[in-house]
């Protein structure tokens, strides 16, 4: 179910205003939610579909977003040191664990969610999220104001933050395709990284600590019998399925996309909850998808299921297209936020909790992107691979003869290649495209700054275990957890995944990797354990990245309709594109055909500027058609 929280700190008590209204109607949306909000001197916290918790003093006040795991564990060890409870509600929860261990008691929380403490005492606001970025957290300081919630539209709501777009968020949008890390697309609102929680204190002061490592498990190096590995993977897959399970009377289906990682969950899913019935659905893009659609159909039998599917075609694409950008919140240009639309509603009238395989590529190296082989490398290459004393010695020498080739070497010698290899191979717009579409942007964005800036990848054993924790920390958490939690939330689901699990991560982590694979070396461990379960043609059917995906819809219907629209809209208007480049890719059929994926990101971020930026904010989604937007002045 939807929820969430918001909350903001004046610059002192005489200018406390009823702004926290505004934040909460928009995390509220059209959903039937209990709305609580408190105001402390000049604190003002407030909630949606989860009650606030006190202690008995009112000296610190709590708010629990998303779920707890672990609930029962840790309620009967606070039981056994003497805490008396009033509710079964998660927020009093952190609340005693926060009163018993001070800020350690993020280490004993293990679910999805985001969390607010607000110790009046000790003068200072809590925010944490968890490990893997189930949940968002957005916050924004000024000096003077701290603003802060679990949904972006809610910190533009009461006017507060300046409308204003963050560039070198853009840039990088338009490189990955979506908003990777605690970038935003709205300048000076930042997100709280998965795993890391904000101490604010009410003298404006602040400061972002870790509390948990993913790459600290990468240096265990643990070497086990298969057998081993098999049966430990297999009793956690298990036991994380389990514990995801709603308590009472919750029905519960699961998303079959085709793949091992969905046939797997929907495989434990079933296990668990035997006899009570699981129901599965699938969405297709018609002429497209049909292989996957036939898959999923083909688990659905094998497991003896009941099956909806839904088919998406070129003429029915873009319904709806303002609404789901409005409940996204932030721009992802992957086509596929359309089926994970369709998906959520699919599934919502039928069932109020939903399994997925979310998160099993990453775990298992399940996608063939991981197939990187090594080939021939070049000088910058070979320099990269010297011991590091002999570097040292070389640097001063070629600088020597040439300071600028020097530095570049300098410069590549803190990058890993196969890593950079692996983000240009997996990027949206290259670096090259970028340049052509706006070179203005071009300069905001560097692949190898941002790997230094954001990752500890000089601690990862092998390359093929850093592009596994590259793509957690990013793809998996900024682009396909992200828009599932958005879109089922929206429909007022409980979306759930047992591979987004804290025990399963920290052990595969820790098992020894080979630096590259071939392809029929992905997702080995949970190709073996699903051995029995499923045909042999479904476990080893490869899971590629489709070239050109939905290309020819490009031309049909009502996409080629906008293409006019795009040439004069606000991205090409403000200076953000080109609007030579945009003319070039759009100036006939193929070229249209040739650039879908770029035109496709294009009219995302464009709809997203349109709702968030150009106009008021609404506080319930959308839903007019995407040409009637972009006609609007």
């Amino acid at each position: 179910m939807s929820g969430g929280f918001a909350g903001i700190s004046y610059p002192d008590v005489f200018q406390v205003e009823e702004q926290i209204n505004p934040m909460l109607k928009a995390i509220k949306s059209n959903l039937e939610l209990n709305v609580q909000f408190y105001t402390h001197k000049q604190i003002q916290i407030g909630s949606v579909g989860t009650p606030i918790s006190f202690n008995e003093k009112k000296t610190i006040s709590a708010i629990f977003d998303g779920q707890l795991y672990n609930y029962d564990e840790l309620k009967q060890d606070l039981l056994s040191k003497g805490f008396h409870f009033h509710s079964d509600n998660p927020s009093e929860l952190i609340l005693r664990a926060y009163e018993h261990y001070g800020l350690n008691f993020l280490d004993k929380l293990d679910g999805g969610f985001a969390l607010l403490i607000a110790d009046y005492y000790k003068k200072r606001l809590v925010l944490a999220r968890d490990r893997i970025g189930k949940k968002s957290l957005y916050w924004y300081h000024d000096g003077k104001t701290f603003v802060f919630g679990t949904r972006l539209k809610a910190l533009l709501s009461p006017g507060l933050v300046p409308h204003t777009p963050a560039l070198e968020a853009i840039a990088s949008y338009f490189y990955f395709g979506y908003l990777p890390q605690d970038l935003t697309p709205v300048k000076d609102i930042n997100k709280l990284l998965p795993s890391h929680y904000l101490l604010f204190n009410f003298n404006n002061s602040k400061s972002i600590e870790t509390y948990w490592s993913y790459s600290s498990f990468f240096q265990r190096s643990l070497i086990k019998p298969k057998k081993v590995i098999l049966d430990t993977v297999d009793k956690s897959l298990l036991l994380s399925t389990e514990k995801r399970i709603p308590k009472g009377g919750s029905s519960i289906g699961c998303f079959l996309s085709g793949g091992l990682g969905s046939g797997s969950a929907a495989y434990y899913v079933d296990k668990v909850i035997k006899p009570k019935p699981l129901k599965a659905f699938t969405v297709g893009f018609q002429g497209e998808t049909d292989e996957d659609v036939k898959a999923a159909a083909g688990v659905a039998e094998n497991l003896m299921i009941p099956q909806n599917i839904e088919w998406i075609t070129a003429e029915t694409f873009l319904n709806h297209f303002p609404k789901i950008i409005w409940n996204l919140d932030e721009p992802i240009g992957d086509p596929n936020i359309v089926a994970t639309y369709r998906l959520a509603k699919l599934a919502s009238k039928e069932v109020s909790c939903v399994f997925s395989g979310m998160g099993s590529d990453e775990l298992f190296a399940l996608h063939s992107r991981y197939d990187v082989e090594e080939g021939d490398v070049g000088l910058f290459e070979r320099f990269y691979a010297l011991p590091r004393p002999m570097m040292n010695l070389i640097l001063p020498l070629i600088g020597f003869f040439n300071k600028k080739l020097s530095y570049k070497f300098l410069k590549k010698a803190r990058t890993n290649p196969w890593q950079i290899e692996y983000l240009n191979q997996n990027a949206l717009f290259d670096e090259k495209t970028i340049h052509q579409a706006s070179p203005f942007l071009a300069k905001l964005f560097d692949p190898e700054v941002f790997l230094h800036k954001f990752y500890n990848l000089n601690r990862i054993r092998s390359n093929l275990s850093s592009f596994l924790y590259f793509d957690v920390k990013t793809r998996l958490a900024d682009n396909y957890v992200f828009q599932y939690e958005r879109m089922t939330s929206s429909e007022g689901l409980l979306w759930q995944t047992p591979f987004l699990d804290r025990a399963l991560f920290e052990y595969l982590a820790s098992l020894e990797e080979p630096d590259f694979i071939k392809e029929s070396e992905n997702g080995s461990i949970l190709k073996e354990l699903m051995k029995g379960i499923f045909k042999e043609s479904f476990i080893n059917r490869p899971k590629k990245t489709r070239e050109n995906f939905l290309a020819s819809w490009g031309v049909r219907s009502n996409f080629i309709e906008l293409i006019p629209l795009l040439r004069k809209g606000t991205l090409v208007e403000t200076g953000i594109l080109s609007e030579d480049w945009m003319r070039k890719i759009t100036q006939n059929d193929r070229a249209i055909t040739e650039n879908f994926k770029y035109l496709f990101a294009i009219l995302v971020l464009e709809v997203w500027f349109r709702l968030f930026l150009n106009k008021q904010m609404q506080f319930e989604p959308v839903d007019i058609d995407v040409k009637t937007l972009l006609l609007e002045l």
